[in-house]
């Protein structure tokens, strides 16, 4: 079902979030981790293409709302920890997932760097 299922597992194990969750709501939250793999870690637009909701809203001013912002984000932060020589893709630790209604928050910690 996902492409990057052992880290998506992963990911989810690590968080803190609440157990309660109805399987159509912890499928939405690893569809959502596996968005983030995809563009951060792997730059596969078209995984993200494929997963990204049509009205994605980014909340960062650095980045612009849908699938061109979010991939162009992810491109970007690449070039930079490549010229910075942190080539290392960030990790995520996913903290909680908050749900109201049609929308999804993810609270993470994004580290790009070792110590960061």
């Amino acid at each position: 079902m996902f492409k990057y299922s052992t880290e998506i597992e992963e990911a989810y194990a690590l968080s803190n979030d609440p157990p309660e969750r109805t399987v159509a709501e912890v499928t939405l939250i690893k569809k959502i981790i596996e968005l983030y793999i995809a563009a951060f870690k792997y730059g596969d637009s078209e995984t993200v293409s494929k997963l990204r909701h049509p009205q994605y809203k980014q909340h960062n001013p650095d980045v612009w709302d849908r699938l061109q912002g979010l991939v162009g984000f992810a491109t970007m932060q690449q070039l930079a920890a490549q010229n910075s020589g942190q080539a290392q893709p960030p990790a995520f630790k996913y903290k909680r997932f908050l749900r109201d209604g049609d929308f999804l928050t993810i609270h993470m910690h994004v580290v790009r760097w070792p110590g960061d």
